[in-house]
């Protein structure tokens, strides 16, 4: 995206009521769709996990604690009971393992 209107992004202003998971298997494209919803709502999308790179190409709520509540969403690749019961809802994103 091109757009420098899509450019500025920023943490939520106010405490997310729902913390959402946007979680998938490791290759489905998890950092493209952040991308794409960081560039389309303007806001930080965070992580269960901490990746340094990430957050030096602009991933700023990579450092971000997951549970937050500063983020659109949470990158994850967790599937326990435990860590899906730790969201209140969830983006599941699909690609084909095999090819992921």
């Amino acid at each position: 995206v091109q757009d420098n209107r899509c450019m500025d992004r920023r943490f939520l202003p106010t405490r997310a009521k729902q913390l959402v998971a946007l979680a998938s298997f490791p290759g489905a494209g998890n950092t493209w769709a952040r991308h794409l919803i960081e560039l389309a709502t303007g806001f930080y999308t965070g992580s269960y996990y901490f990746d340094g790179s990430l957050y030096n190409k602009g991933f700023k709520g990579e450092r971000d604690h997951w549970r937050s509540g500063r983020t659109i969403c949470i990158k994850t690749h967790e599937s326990g009971q435990k860590e899906i019961e730790s969201f209140d809802s969830a983006i599941l994103l699909i690609r084909n393992p095999y090819k992921a």
